[in-house]
């Protein structure tokens, strides 16, 4: 009678073999999917500071409303958020001095672009509200403009072919920071 304990070698590489295939099968979807789902919740907190601005916008607090003929310019940093704050995207922090939101009066109502982007560089351009999703954010986004660029009486802004310039500057009476306003700008 001969005992056998143990595997031989080429069971052991066999095993190996399998394992190494359902890696090779496996890891590439988790990873896509980790990918999709923190897209998706980068998504969810844009649509959160639009909501708040929407809100803010609504009762005035960024003053009256717009006439057909002028855009408003929200930076996303004097935003408060109900639930908290903390700077942080599930990829790095947020690039407060490029990421705002531009209220643009439209047929029935008013449309809000979110500009957003993180200092990994993913991010959402001049998207609209209505769909804004996890398929909306990309990477190594870096054509947006700096804040600072806006900040200011010779700012001018570009939507729909039609040039913007500044009209004045609004604060909120929820800014986090005062000294940064909220830009009026009227077409050109």
């Amino acid at each position: 009678m001969k005992n056998k304990k143990g595997f031989t070698l080429v069971e052991v590489i066999a095993v190996i073999i399998i394992i190494g295939i359902l890696m090779l099968i496996a890891v590439p979807n988790v990873t896509g999917y980790i990918l999709s789902s923190r897209k998706a919740s980068f998504a969810t907190d844009v649509h959160a500071y639009i909501e708040t601005i929407r809100a803010e916008y609504e009762s005035r607090e960024y003053g009256p409303y717009l006439s057909d003929e002028e855009i408003m310019i929200v930076p996303i940093e004097i935003v408060v958020l109900e639930k908290g704050d903390s700077g942080k995207t599930p990829f790095g922090n947020y690039d407060y001095s490029k990421s705002y939101v531009v209220i643009v009066p439209e047929k029935n109502g008013y449309q809000f672009y979110a500009n957003v982007v993180d200092d990994a560089k993913y991010g959402v351009v001049m998207t609209p509200y209505n769909i804004l999703n996890g398929n909306a954010v990309k990477e190594n986004v870096t054509v947006i403009r700096n804040w600072s660029i806006y900040n200011g009486t010779n700012t001018t802004f570009v939507y729909n072919s039609k040039n913007y310039k500044w009209v004045e500057n609004r604060t909120s009476k929820s800014a986090k920071n005062d000294t940064i306003p909220i830009l009026l700008l009227s077409e050109a």
